[in-house]
């Protein structure tokens, strides 16, 4: 075989190749095209449609309540916390007293005037009495000493209450335990809460709108 004859074989076996190596870039090059366009599928379930919206704006009471403290002192505990559903009645604040020395120093001298009132009238109704008992005085006479105990006695109980009550908050009033709890005036949700344990409390007056 000559040179000539060597080339024509080795020009024809390269002719080859190029074509086989075309036709397997263009098979694999249509099978990934046929991959890109196959439809992807997904497993279907049951369930529920939910819309949901998103709005801007602020949600306003129908009606709101402001609740003021009657008394002065100092935020001992609260009750409730936002978001609370509270019942007319409820507890909603306990105000421990925080008077002044002056308000307790008064308050002391009123029992102490009291108790002295109250003994004296007590020596003069034992003794009108026993005046009565023997029937040297009047009936009527002896009505009137005894309204006068039974009043410095009802003085003495009050002015023990009130000093009772600037000291712990806590008292006995007419067979009614009065305490410095603020409470619910109404029914619905606590809103907001103004003060926290520890602040001073304004109280409520016909001067100042309070705390």
């Amino acid at each position: 075989m000559g040179v000539i004859g060597m080339w024509k074989t080795i020009s024809l076996i390269l002719l080859i190749l190029v074509v086989i190596g075309g036709a397997v870039f263009l098979f694999v090059q249509d099978g990934s095209a046929s991959k890109e366009h196959e439809l992807k599928t997904v497993e279907a379930f049951k369930g529920t449609i939910v819309d949901k919206a998103l709005a801007v704006g602020r949600i306003e009471p129908k009606r709101e309540v402001a609740v003021k403290s009657k008394i002065g002192g100092i935020v001992r505990k609260i009750y409730v916390e936002v978001g609370d559903q509270v019942a007319v009645g409820d507890p909603l604040f306990d105000i421990a007293p925080d008077p002044t020395p002056l308000e307790y120093a008064e308050a002391s001298r009123q029992v102490e005037l009291a108790q002295v009132t109250f003994d004296n009238q007590q020596r003069e109704f034992d003794r009108v009495k026993a005046l009565r008992d023997k029937q040297l005085i009047s009936e009527q006479e002896f009505e009137a000493k005894r309204a006068d105990y039974e009043e410095a006695e009802l003085r003495l109980k009050l002015a023990k209450e009130k000093l009772a009550l600037i000291e712990s908050g806590h008292a006995r009033l007419a067979d009614r335990t009065v305490e410095n709890i603020i409470r619910s005036t109404t029914s619905g949700m606590v809103l907001s809460i103004d003060v926290e344990e520890g602040d001073p409390v304004v109280p409520l007056t016909s001067f100042q709108a309070g705390t």
